[in-house]
């Protein structure tokens, strides 16, 4: 019983990340009326910068955090200025294939800044573990659920009423 406790809490982690990746592209499709297909590689570009801050600087996770999201801020500013508005009045074609090729050069921007090694980041939650049933289930598990269904529920009661973000 404690493996099935353990599939599940961990699967509905795993499950919790896609959501919250699937919830991007909601929020950034709600508010531009195109999907950005380079969300992917935001993440990709958000989790770098906190390589670069924790890992390559070793600065503390209280100040490498909000570097790393300022860093990802100005980075969105210049996306938006450099991409989105040139093409908001362009097909959306044009959109698409703009965030497209803007992914594939974010990837490979970054493959030639921080190389192809793996880099783990440490959890801004800490290394503990809570026990379920006999199942040890980490506290970043248990995190990453708990804020995705606040996200959700969030975005939910967002997009019902007449308020925006």
């Amino acid at each position: 019983m404690q493996e099935l406790i353990q599939l599940l809490f961990n699967g509905v982690a795993l499950g919790s990340v896609y959501a919250l990746a699937a919830l991007g592209f909601v929020i950034v499709y709600s508010a531009t009326s195109v999907v950005n297909f380079a969300a992917g590689q935001f993440v990709m570009l958000g989790t770098f910068f906190g390589v670069s801050t924790i890992i390559h600087a070793q600065w503390p996770i209280a100040a490498a955090y909000p570097i790393a999201i300022a860093m990802m801020v100005a980075f969105g500013v210049l996306f938006y200025a450099m991409v989105h508005l040139p093409l908001q009045n362009r097909p959306v074609v044009s959109v698409i294939i703009g965030t497209v090729a803007v992914g594939i050069a974010m990837q490979n921007g970054a493959l030639l800044i921080w190389d192809a090694w793996p880099f783990r980041l440490p959890s801004p939650f800490g290394d503990g573990t809570v026990s379920v049933g006999g199942a040890v289930i980490t506290v970043h598990a248990l995190a990453t659920i708990v804020i995705t269904l606040l996200l959700i529920a969030r975005t939910v009661r967002a997009a019902t009423s007449d308020r925006h973000w």
